[in-house]
Parts: C-alpha cells; structure tokens; sequence
C-alpha cells in the first residue's frame, strides 16, 4: 500500500484499502445476518475512520491499521451491531436519526405511551387553566388601538364594590372641553325586558352609549349603523344589537334593519348588529342591546319639572372611556386634567367635588384595577400549582429516560466504537425526547380541547350574562408548543448528556459511561418537594375551607328557594309595589308548600353590593352596607333582634322614614353617643332606628363584622328585588312554586335569576372550593407520579444490583438486609426532597396567611399529615420492587 499519503473518500478508495476492507465484509456478513446495507454502513464507518487519520497526516496504510484495530474485532462488531438496531447507527443527517427515534418509539411502545400521557396531561392541565386565564383577564378588547383607549376614572382605584363612576355631563365636559382626547364616551348598564315580533318579554342585558360610541372604540358594525347627532337631535328611537341577541333572538335575519323591537314597553327601530367578537364595553359581561343615552329613562314617564337622566349632574351611574390623540402620553393626559379640575369643580361643584381623575389603559384593565389586583395574583398561583405538577412529571421523565440510557450503554459504546462523536450520539438521543415532547403536545391539545369543552357546558349560577369565550386559540396552542418545547430541552437533553458522558470504545473495553445516580437522586428530591409543598398547601386550603364551611352566617341558609325580579323595566312605581307583593305572597303560599314569602333587594353573600351614607347630626358619618327588605324578612331568615322591634306590617308614613340596624352598626353609633332609637341622617334623610338585630355575613363567608343597616322596601323602592320563600320541602320545588306565583302576580315583571339558597350560599364558597379541588387534584397527581418514579428508580436499582444482592445472599447476608439497603439508598434523596419541600411550604403558608379562615400557616395537623402520607407510601412504592 506504499508510505504515501493518499486521500481518502468515499468515491475514491485505493486498491489495497478496497481489498483490506472487502476482507472484513467477508467476516462481517459471515459473522451476522446483515444486510448489504448494513455492510455497506459499516464499511463506511471504517472509511470515515480513515479519512480523520489521513486527514491530521497519518499516511494510508496506517490509517488502516488504525481504523481495524480501534474497531475491534471483526465478528463481534458484527453480532453487535445486529444487536443494537443498525438501521439508525450510520448517516448523519437529521431526517435519518429521526427515522431511527421513530424506531424507537414503536420498538418501545410502552414506554412511549407511558411518558407522553402523563406529561401530556400535565401540559393539558396547564394550557387548560391558561385557556381560562387568557379569555378573562388577558385577551385584549375588540377595540382599533386599544392600547389608545383609555378607563377614565374620577376617583381611586383600589376599592373592589366601589367603581370610580360620573354622569353624562361629566362625559360632555371631558369631550368637549378637552384636547387631548379624540373622543369621550359614556356607558351605563342596561338591564330591560325585551320582546320580539310580539312574543313574550324575557330579560336583556345591554349597555346605554354616547352616540359616538362604536367610532370611539373603533368597532365596525356588523351590519348597518351606530348612532349619529342626528338621531340624538331628533330624539330617535333606535337600537343596535348585540350579535347574541341577534342570533338567538331574531334568527340571524338578514332583514333585521328597519324592522322594530320593544324594550320596556317602548318600540325601537333597529339600525344596526354589533360584531361577534364584540361583547361590550362593560369587562366580563355580554351586552346584547345598545340603545342611545336619550332613550333615558327607559319605560317610565319623567315628571314635569325633572332633569333628564342624561342631563343630570348628580346622577353618578355612567363609566368614562376615552381615546387619546396621537403622541399624547398618560401623564400628560392625567397632569391636564388634574389641571382642569379647579375649574370644573368651580362650575359645578355637584359633579366634581372630591373628584380624583384616574387614567388606565383598556387593555391592561380585564374586570377593574381593584379586581385584578386579587385575579392576578390568583392565576398565578393557579399557573405555579399546574407547572409544579408538570415539573414532577418531565423529572419522572427525566428519571425514565436517564435509566433507559443507561440501560443502551452497549448500543452507544458500538456507535461510538464506529467513529459517532458524541455530539451526534446527544443529537439521537435528545431527538428521541424531543419526539416523546411532540406526542405530549398532541396529547395534551386533545385532552384541552376536551377539557375547555367541558368548560363552555358549565352554567355559572349568576343572574347576569357572563363573557367566558374560553377556546383553544392560537395562544392557547402556543403556549402547549413552547411548554412541551421546554419542557423537552429541559429534561430530554439532560440526560441524554448524562448517558454519553465518559463512553468508552468498545475496543477499548471503555466503561459504561455516566449511570447518573447523582442526577437521579436529584430527580427524586425534586419530585418529593413539590409533592410535599403541593401536599402541605392543600391540607392547609382544605382545613380552612372546612372551617370557613362551619363560619356562622347569622341567616338561615337551608330550605328556601330565591327568584330574583327586574322591577325597573316594568315601569313598578314605589306606590305600585305593595300590591305586587302582597299578590306574589298570596299566590307562593296556597297549596305549594311554602311556609312564608319574604322580599329583600340583596340576599346576604349576593352579587350585588349596595351603600348609603349614615351620619350623626352634627357629629361624624359612615358608608355602610344597605338592605331594603319587607317587615317579615327578619322571621323568614332566622335574623335575632338584640333591641327594639321591626317595622310595622302595613304601610309606612312617608314622613317618618324608619331604619332597623346591626349589632356592629349600634355599636358604632353608642361611640358617637348615639343610642340606637335616636335619629340619624341616612343620605341626608332623618331616619329613626327602630331596632338593633344580630350581625349577618354581608359579602363573604370569612368577613368579621360588617356594619350594615336595613329599610322597609315599601318605603325605598328596590331596583332588583330578591323573592325569596321558606319550604318543608326541597328548595326546587320552593323555586317553581315562587316562578308560578311572580307569573301570575306580575307577568310583565322580568325573572333575571332563580335557584335555591344552598346553591346561593355555595356560590360564595365556589372560590375556596375550586381551590381545595385543583390543589388536592395536583398534589394527587404530583403524588402518584412521584411514587412512579420511586418505583422505577428501585427496579432500575435492584435490576442493576443484581449480581451484587447474589453475591450478598450467598454470603449470609439476610434478604431483609438486602431490601434494606436498597430502600435505604432511595430513602436519603426523599429525605432531601422533603427537608427542601417542607422549607418551601414554610415560606408559601406565611403567604397564605390573609386567605386561610380558622387555622394557622404553622398548623402542624397538615404538614405531619403531609409527611406521613409521602413516607408511607414512598415507603411502600420503593419496598415492592426491591423485595422482587
């Protein structure tokens, strides 16, 4: 073959190599059944061998030599290169090492299945919740710009029952009187009764706009028109649909333009339908009707003599929006008409006394600043919860794939034996995981899209019409893609380093590489911390739940059904209303199984909040909490008097308004020096308490004492107005026997809600719950996938101690020993995962502090609880495979 240097390459192959390498084809095929392929890939691996050393200047024939004896021998590379699947050995294009991680898969199809359903279900948990996360507080407005749009607000943000509102005036002024908006719109709620081609009224939430309200927003109209000044100047009667209302109520006409609709009793003229993907102005809810602000007020005739809604200045039920100019900054906007108040202030004191403008971008608002400094802070800790639980299971992944590539040390010293770097060898394995990351995703897609269609069947017992578009959109897809993306790069390139670390040729009767017991014990101790934290946090979640559960309310909370009116839109005048009562209260209580009918315009742990000012004459004033309720209510609720009585059964002189109070309100009042029977200024009306009753739960179960007060319904009138009636029966039957009795009494009156008081108070409950359920689910899971990968770490374990546990039987020692010593090796990382886990549940109780009722942080019955169910069945998941 001569000393000279020759260049070797695939085309071109000198003679005494071609012979030296047909020789070994020969030992080769006669050795195994390869395929001439197969022949063809190992004499190729010999040919890359050689290249590298003529390369760096060996000369030919000793690159050869070289290239054979770094192989070994000839029939054992044969017969072990059969062994170890040759077809994904040679080449080293991508396309080849995925056909050969596809091989894999199916060759390992267990396996395979069993990583791509538990990480895909951690995934689809996650993209679930996040699917939730982004329809309510991160999907952006349906408006042009919206990052131009602002939330104007004209007083602080940081009270959640109080929203900063204005009247329409007010909209006037800032649009008219300003330059740095392109236009100001106000909108209040609408809450009316509709009906269609002269069918049956049935209840409608809307939104009453400024005319320029759809131009402002920048939101095209589906069809037709929004409202112009000349329909405001000639005070026309017209309406925009919303697209449900459209679509579920009139069929989707295409003729729907020009045709009428009745609203309260008034007949408009539709001239436009609102786009799908616009669901009004007002977060979370669905407008289906806009009507224009002179259309107030809406089935009522106005007294001579009185100001028109939309003219008055002390009417404050209307919400700002405004679109800034181009170039114009926040500050600047908030600093000029911080400027402009004095002025306004000076001009009409009545709008703008105590007056604190505000501005927030729309699409940084999703229900209001107050809200979302509690929803976000909450999704987060959704989103940390269902990441640890994909945590524990891309380590078990890790841990499975780590022992896998222990288990094919041999079939990666041949490849590497045959001249694969081990930057090629990483590459195959790493596409290996990232093939099992591909399926997750798959699986976890499915699963979300049957788990967010689960969602959309869900019907939130609420009287209002909730804006939920939970959907598998494109960033609910992107957001499964990069979390299986990461989760593979974490965890699948790991231990495909760990496994081709110190590999030794097959020549050379090289070592086995890495085992990576160091990085499986730190697999180990991570899945046993955030089992623990998740375990630690829910046993304190559900010990306050249970104790918030066994929370006194102070009414009674059993064996009533509610149905809940629209008063407003019937045009029910405070002279009208006892009639009306007196009629459903006969009509619930013949024959149907209801012992008493009572009415209150707020049912204690309700929605709606409403707020008087009470004040001392001549002395110091308060917000506080206000019902309206009818003379029997205290009875029907199980509500105690302290002192004094109730109001009177028939009807009330207007001239002596009368109020009944709480315990904690008289105990404020006695600090002023106010005895409870005294008269005090309620919205600067003289009202006399009458009696003192015992403190209910106002707004949620875990409140202290709320100050609150009660007025006779007769006298203040009520917007919505709840009816509710006591049953020896079920609260159902209760329900249909007050739906019968308001149809009867009062057709025109619209039912906007009706279910029964244990639903009611389990609504307020439903927070706490879905908390105990989602952590209990994901320490559950966090748990079992923990124990799986105790399991297989002890099988991996005993299966590669195999000869040594022989050897040491054989020697005397005990098999209790034995299992012993394995368990024990496992037992040191649980005991580090659970000295790490119980620090961080530590760390996250004292954050928990303000949200758990009737229990400490430190409880300890939760984290011995924890500890000794991890141990038990760590314990027991690590002793079954070491005794077999």
């Amino acid at each position: 073959m001569g000393g000279g240097r020759h260049v070797v390459s695939d085309a071109r192959v000198t003679d005494p190599t071609r012979a030296r390498l047909s020789e070994w084809r020969r030992v080769w095929s006669r050795a195994a059944n390869l395929s001439r392929d197969d022949l063809d890939e190992l004499e190729q691996h010999l040919l890359d061998s050689i290249r590298v050393q003529v390369e760096s200047g060996v000369p030919e024939a000793r690159a050869v030599e070289i290239a054979i004896r770094g192989l070994g021998d000839a029939e054992l590379v044969a017969r072990e290169f059969e062994k170890v699947e040759t077809s994904g050995l040679g080449g080293a294009g991508w396309s080849l090492d995925l056909r050969f991680a596809l091989r894999q898969a199916w060759t390992h199809r267990g396996f395979t299945a069993m990583a791509s359903l538990s990480v895909g279900g951690a995934i689809a948990l996650n993209a679930i919740a996040f699917s939730v996360i982004d329809a309510v507080l991160l999907e952006d407005p349906a408006y042009q710009d919206p990052e131009a749009v602002v939330e104007i607000y004209t007083a602080g943000t940081g009270d959640l029952r109080r929203p900063p509102v204005a009247s329409w005036p007010m909209a006037d002024d800032l649009r008219n009187e300003t330059s740095i908006f392109e236009g100001v719109i106000g909108y209040e709620p609408l809450f009316g009764r509709l009906r269609v081609a002269g069918g049956a009224y049935e209840g409608v939430f809307g939104e009453v706009v400024d005319p320029s309200y759809f131009d402002v927003l920048g939101v095209p109209l589906e069809l037709g028109r929004g409202f112009t000044e000349e329909d405001a100047r000639r005070a026309e009667a017209v309406a925009v649909l919303g697209w449900s209302t459209w679509r579920q109520r009139l069929q989707g006409r295409a003729d729907v333009l020009g045709s009428t609709i009745d609203v309260n009793g008034e007949v408009f003229t539709v001239i436009g339908v609102a786009p799908r993907e616009f669901t009004g102005a007002i977060p979370g809810l669905s407008s289906g009707l806009f009507l224009p602000r002179w259309s107030l007020p809406l089935g009522r005739a106005l007294p001579e003599a009185t100001t028109r809604p939309d003219q008055d200045r002390t009417r404050w039920q209307v919400q700002l929006k405004g679109r800034l100019r181009p170039g114009v900054r926040m500050i600047d906007a908030r600093d000029y008409l911080t400027s402009r108040l004095e002025a306004w202030t000076e001009r009409h004191p009545e709008s703008y006394e105590g007056v604190e403008f505000s501005l927030v971008r729309s699409d940084r608002v999703a229900l209001s600043p107050a809200a979302d400094r509690i929803l976000f802070p909450f999704a987060g800790g959704v989103m940390l919860v269902l990441l640890c639980v994909l945590l524990v299971a891309c380590v078990n992944l890790a841990g499975f794939l780590l022992s896998r590539g222990s288990d094919r040390a041999r079939e990666l010293q041949m490849r590497r034996a045959l001249g694969a770097t081990r930057q090629r060898l990483v590459r195959q394995l790493f596409q290996e995981s990232m093939l099992i990351a591909g399926l997750s995703a798959g699986v976890g897609l499915i699963l979300c899209r049957v788990g967010v269609a689960g969602l959309g069947a869900i019907d939130v017992p609420l009287p209002l019409p909730i804006h939920l578009d939970v959907s598998m959109g494109g960033a609910v897809i992107a957001f499964t893609v990069v979390v299986a993306t990461a989760a593979s790069l974490a965890f699948g390139l790991v231990p495909a380093l760990y496994t081709t670390r110190n590999l030794g040729s097959l020549a050379r009767g090289g070592g086995a590489g890495s085992d990576g017991r160091h990085f499986r014990s730190a697999v180990l101790a991570t899945q046993v911390a955030t089992s623990i934290v998740l375990l630690v946090v829910g046993g304190l979640l559900t010990r306050s739940l249970l104790a918030e559960a066994t929370v006194e309310l102070g009414f009674r909370g059993e064996r009533a059904g509610i149905v809940t009116l629209e008063l407003a839109s019937a045009g029910m005048s405070r002279e009208a209303l006892p009639g009306l009562l007196d009629g459903i209260r006969s009509e619930a209580t013949v024959g149907t199984g209801i012992d008493a009918v009572f009415f209150t315009s707020r049912v204690p742990l309700g929605t709606f909040s409403s707020n008087v000012s009470l004040e001392v004459p001549g002395g110091e004033a308060w917000t506080v909490e206000d019902f309206a309720v009818s003379h029997d209510y205290f009875d029907g609720m199980g509500i105690e008097f302290v002192s004094g009585s109730g109001f009177p059964r028939g009807d009330l002189s207007e001239d002596v308004r009368v109020a009944v109070v709480s315990r904690s309100l008289a105990e404020l009042l006695r600090g002023s020096d106010v005895k409870p029977g005294a008269t005090v200024l309620i919205d600067g009306v003289e009202t006399e308490i009458v009696g003192v009753v015992e403190d209910v739960k106002v707004s949620r179960p875990r409140e202290g004492t709320t100050p609150h007060l009660y007025r006779p319904v007769r006298q203040t009138g009520a917007f919505l107005l709840a009816v509710v009636g006591t049953s020896r029966g079920p609260s159902p039957d209760a329900v249909r026997a007050l739906r019968r009795a308001v149809r009867e009494a009062g057709p025109d009156v619209v039912v906007w809600g009706e279910g029964t008081i244990e639903d009611h108070v389990a609504l307020k409950m439903l927070g706490p719950r879905v908390a105990v359920w989602l952590l209990g689910g994901a320490a559950a899971v966090a748990l079992l996938m923990t124990l799986v990968g105790v399991f297989g770490a002890v099988r991996y374990s005993s299966a590669r101690r195999s000869r040594e546990m022989a050897i040491r039987l054989s020697l005397g020692a005990s098999a209790g020993s034995v299992i012993g010593a394995l368990v024990l090796a496992l037992l040191r990382s649980v005991g580090v995962g659970m000295v790490v886990g119980l620090g961080a549940a530590l760390l996250l109780g004292r954050g928990l502090r303000s949200v758990l009722v009737g229990t400490s942080p430190l409880d300890a019955t939760s984290y011995a609880a924890a500890v000794a169910l991890l141990v038990g069945t760590t314990l027991l998941a690590s002793y079954l495979p070491a005794r077999r």
